[in-house]
């Protein structure tokens, strides 16, 4: 169904249009200057950690299929292997997010596009990471997040 991956609408604001991607950047680049405190490596990897495990619990409550989100997915799996210095191809994304091989590989392409990961060709698979601007968002996010969460306790 790539259809539903690359035809998405477009949004007015400001009489101008906005396609999702420049919605996207702008996003991403507010959540990379959002946060100055930074997080060490490990600590970053167990907010990840902590997050897709929240994530998951979701499903106890509500039907799977009505929470996907493949990009977020992504993105914290390409952060998790970041942080512990690994590579990701795009069958290990598959298998990680639970998502079809066809599918990972197409989301993988649109966030290529958007400018949130890059790929390099492998002996039989391409290897996934996230562009330094995609990184830097998510860890600006992440610490954001650890921090609200230590104000609340």
């Amino acid at each position: 169904m790539w259809w539903c991956v690359t035809r998405q609408p477009d949004h007015l604001e400001g009489g101008r249009r906005l396609r999702p991607s420049n919605d996207t950047r702008r996003i991403f680049d507010a959540l990379a200057r959002a946060s100055s405190d930074t997080l060490s490596a490990p600590e970053m990897l167990s907010v990840a950690e902590l997050v897709v495990h929240l994530r998951s619990l979701r499903t106890n409550y509500l039907p799977a299929r009505l929470l996907g989100e493949p990009v977020w997915d992504i993105l914290l799996e390409l952060l998790q292997a970041e942080l512990v210095d690994q590579t990701v191809t795009t069958t290990q994304l598959s298998v990680a997010t639970r998502l079809p091989l066809g599918v990972a590989v197409r989301w993988v392409e649109v966030m290529i596009q958007n400018g949130l990961c890059s790929s390099t060709a492998g002996d039989n698979d391409d290897h996934v990471q996230l562009t330094v601007e995609a990184s830097a968002a998510l860890r600006g996010y992440l610490a954001q997040l650890s921090h609200a969460i230590d104000r609340r306790q």
